[in-house]
């Protein structure tokens, strides 16, 4: 079962908006190469058909996301879980990442899933707790810092 916070089911609900919204705009362009004659060397048409077919499936998914998700509060009881934002410490570097569903992960804004190793082994934390993850390069240390 996936789990999102409120802030991200509102996100989320936001896409779905967005996307049924655009529904109209491929339409038109489907109609506008229709328009063209024929359909079976027409880019436009082809174009648009696959652009159509994306945004039904990411409309089908969010919506069985939105149905199926177990809407969970952000945490702030000390402990790391979704939502959190966190500060932790590997060799000399200092990283802040923020906790959120498979979803919402955004690797540029440092938003990482509960799903993934990092995450996995942050989840239930508290500050000044130490641990190791296993990557490709080896065993990478980490001690948290801050929560929030």
């Amino acid at each position: 079962m996936p789990y999102l916070t409120k802030t991200e089911l509102a996100r989320i609900k936001k896409e779905i908006t967005e996307m049924i919204n655009k529904r109209k705009d491929i339409a038109a362009r489907i109609n506008a190469a229709k328009e063209q004659g024929d359909l079976s060397e027409n880019a436009e048409y082809v174009s648009a058909k696959e652009e159509q077919g994306l945004n039904e499936m990411r409309i089908h998914e969010l919506e069985t996301l939105v149905r199926t998700a177990e809407i969970i509060k952000e945490h702030h009881d000390g402990k790391i879980g979704p939502g959190n934002k966190i500060k932790v410490k590997s060799g000399t570097r200092t990283e802040i990442f923020t906790i959120v569903s498979p979803e919402g992960v955004d690797l540029a804004k440092k938003k990482i899933s509960y799903e993934s190793p990092l995450g996995r082994a942050l989840l239930g934390k508290k500050v000044g707790n130490e641990f190791a993850i296993s990557a490709p390069k080896g065993k990478i240390k980490y001690k948290i810092i801050k929560i929030e």
